[in-house]
């Protein structure tokens, strides 16, 4: 199953669990935990969520609450789906200087169990390859964004199998 939408679905928050962006859904969660509640209740697995719009690259499980007991990062026990997100192709990124982006996505990773991958160097695009047995992503990025140029390469490559809902290095 795969739900096509623009706005980070997975839960953003900061160190204290507020809201850092409510233009995500998290500044709509009833409208998320309905979405949750339908997936459980229907037991609908294997739901990838594509997103994009926020000019970085994640990979994450989809968690009712990734902060509980419930959710474990390592096996994905408890989440209900798994979230690709894709940065942009030439924008820059939402950090300056690479040094600062690299410590904050080591910030980020501490802080949020259920990101499984990120990147907010980069620029480049998602390639996605589903089959009835699992769905694999690949995170490619761009050499520069500075000047036309073919150079591209891989920077992750991410998979969940049929009934994982927990993503995995490929």
């Amino acid at each position: 199953h795969v739900l096509g939408q623009q706005c980070m679905f997975a839960q953003l928050l900061d160190d204290e669990r507020q809201i850092l962006n409510v233009d995500q859904w998290d500044g709509y969660p009833h409208s998320r935990q309905a979405v949750l509640d339908q997936l459980i209740a229907e037991r609908i697995d294997d739901t990838v969520i594509l997103t994009g719009d926020i000019h970085s690259a994640w990979a994450l499980d989809v968690a009712p609450d990734p902060f509980s007991s419930a959710y474990d990062r390592a096996t994905g026990r408890g989440s209900v789906a798994v979230e690709l997100v894709t940065t942009s192709v030439t924008s820059p990124g939402p950090f300056g200087d690479a040094a600062d982006a690299i410590a904050r996505e080591k910030d980020t990773l501490a802080r949020l169990p259920h990101v499984q991958w990120l990147n907010f160097r980069d620029r480049g695009y998602l390639l996605l390859d589903l089959d009835a047995e699992r769905a694999r992503a690949e995170w490619w990025v761009v050499d520069t964004i500075a000047e036309r140029s073919a150079g591209e390469r891989l920077s992750a490559a991410l998979s969940t199998e049929r009934g994982r809902n927990h993503l995995v290095p490929a």
